[in-house]
This record gives structure tokens, sequence and C-alpha cells, in this order.
């Protein structure tokens, strides 16, 4: 999901849709609304995360 929502981004789209997001990584959006609340967690968490 981190993966899709960073594509998003790099795309030019910063909208971060939650639907849009479940998707295209291929999951259920209740799936995406467990790990986010909203799109403002799955900012923070882009925001925060560690690239490997």
């Amino acid at each position: 999901m981190l993966r899709v929502a960073r594509e998003q981004l790099a795309a030019g789209d910063d909208s971060l849709q939650l639907n849009a997001i479940a998707r295209l990584a291929g999951v259920g959006v209740g799936t995406v609304y467990r790990h986010f609340l909203n799109r403002r967690a799955l900012w923070e968490a882009l925001s925060t995360e560690h690239p490997a």
C-alpha cells in the first residue's frame, strides 16, 4: 500500500484517495482503512518511513 501511495505521489497525484490506493494495491478498502484510518494517517506513514 505504501509503495502504491509513493508511486501515486511520484506520478503527480497527491490526492491519496484510500479507495484508489486499495484498488491499485490489489487489496480491499477495509484492509487500507485497518492500517490507515484516514489520508492524514497515510501521509504520516509515508513521511516517517525509512528507505531500505
